[in-house]
């Protein structure tokens, strides 16, 4: 029975590291999308904070991008920080987090492709 636990934990382990890795990168991959939109018009990030506020003025204001994406940027930058600083993750939430960084990144790379 004891074996049976100690590897019902180990998998679950996996699993949990792999949800929280995936929450990480998918804001990452987000963060660096968002930057590469500030460079193209000659910005840079001073925090992450900024990053979002400069993408906001920058493109969704002149509808460029779609509102949903630079909120779901900011709900990944929360979600990020509650995996990396409080152990606090979600199978659904690092899913969720997964199609958006595609979309963020597909979108991202199709306006600075326009440019």
């Amino acid at each position: 029975m004891k074996d049976i636990m100690g590897g019902a934990f180990e998998v679950y382990n996996v699993l949990g590291v792999e949800l929280k890795w995936a929450t990480i990168q998918s804001y990452y991959s987000m963060f660096h999308s968002g930057r590469a939109l500030l460079y193209a018009k000659d910005y840079r990030e001073k925090s992450h904070y900024c990053l979002i506020v400069g993408i906001r003025n920058l493109y969704v204001e002149k509808r460029l991008l779609p509102l949903r994406l630079v909120e779901g940027f900011k709900k990944a930058k929360t979600l990020r920080e509650n995996a990396d600083y409080y152990d606090n993750w979600s199978e659904g939430g690092a899913q969720a987090l997964l199609k958006l960084a595609e979309e963020f990144l597909n979108k991202s790379t199709d306006i600075i492709g326009k440019k």
